[in-house]
């Protein structure tokens, strides 16, 4: 039997989650010590610990880990403080998921999505670091590894006749024409990613396991990535906000490509901003309601 897996948290289920002895490894001493709450609303968003009674307006982010925050406190997570700025009648619904690809966005924004954002929901969509392993396979997003796939058991499947770039634009221009024809007010995010010097950062050496040659390849696919992201987004006409002029120094990360306390606040701060100036010019523009 196949089936097709939405990457979203467990509706209802509340859980904690603490990180293991081997993930701290890859991490330096800004990562809290947990444990973290998972708290799974009844429609499989990760609950921002807001009480907003009188919402009727969602705006939705969706991405990957780097949206879900999990190893943050909940209300620091960076979609829980941006709400806080937000007018009361509006919630965000943490449509972030570890391992979130871009194709695994276009499976859920079709298939769960629409009705929360229809007639006058916003949506903030994420291309993040998610694609990264994607873009090493020559299969793309049509890898048929667990971790890639959106279908279990994935099929084998053909490389495909197009470049690492073409893969990676075709995918981002599917999700974001997909908004289009829904109607969707929507804006494009590229998240942000650890930079530091290689020979003295010991959370970039372990995690490319020193090997100074894999972490420039790999650095080299966040570029594109970040560039192709901006590229399609500026083909639609889609507001754009790059994570990494604000979010780049590894001060704000406890790892590669997650935020720290500092992190959260810096990034929060900055998106939220943006957010209010693109999606409600005319409200709360000089207080600030966390």
């Amino acid at each position: 039997m196949r089936y097709i897996r939405l990457k979203e948290t467990p509706p209802g289920v509340t859980k904690t989650r603490t990180p293991t002895p081997p993930y701290r490894q890859k991490c330096d001493e800004t990562l809290g010590h947990g444990p973290f709450v998972q708290r799974g609303t009844i429609d499989g968003f990760l609950d921002t610990g807001n009480h907003r009674p009188h919402a009727t307006r969602n705006l939705v982010m969706l991405g990957g880990s780097f949206v879900e925050s999990m190893f943050a406190a909940e209300m620091d997570r960076f979609p829980s403080q941006i709400e806080r700025m937000l007018p009361d009648d509006w919630r965000i619904l943490n449509a972030g998921y570890s391992g979130m690809t871009t194709l695994h966005m276009l499976s859920l924004l079709v298939s769960k999505l629409v009705p929360f954002l229809i007639p006058n929901g916003k949506l903030v969509i994420f291309i993040g670091q998610s694609d990264t392993n994607v873009l090493t396979s020559k299969h793309a997003y049509w890898d048929p590894r667990p971790t890639i796939t959106p279908i279990k058991p994935a099929s084998k499947t053909q490389a495909l006749p197009w470049s690492r770039v073409e893969s990676l634009e075709r995918v981002i221009d599917s999700v974001l024409s997909t908004a289009d024809s829904f109607g969707i007010d929507y804006a494009v995010v590229a998240s942000p990613y650890r930079e530091g010097n290689f020979d003295t950062d010991p959370v970039l050496q372990h995690a490319f396991g020193s090997d100074r040659n894999r972490y420039k390849r790999i650095d080299g696919i966040r570029s594109l990535i970040q560039r192709t992201t901006r590229s399609v987004a500026e083909k639609h006409r889609s507001p754009f906000f790059d994570g990494q002029i604000v979010a780049s120094d590894a001060s704000l990360f406890y790892d590669i490509m997650h935020l720290n306390e500092s992190g959260q606040q810096v990034f929060s701060d900055a998106l939220g901003a943006w957010i209010r100036d693109i999606f409600l010019p005319d409200s709360f523009k000089h207080e600030d309601h966390r």
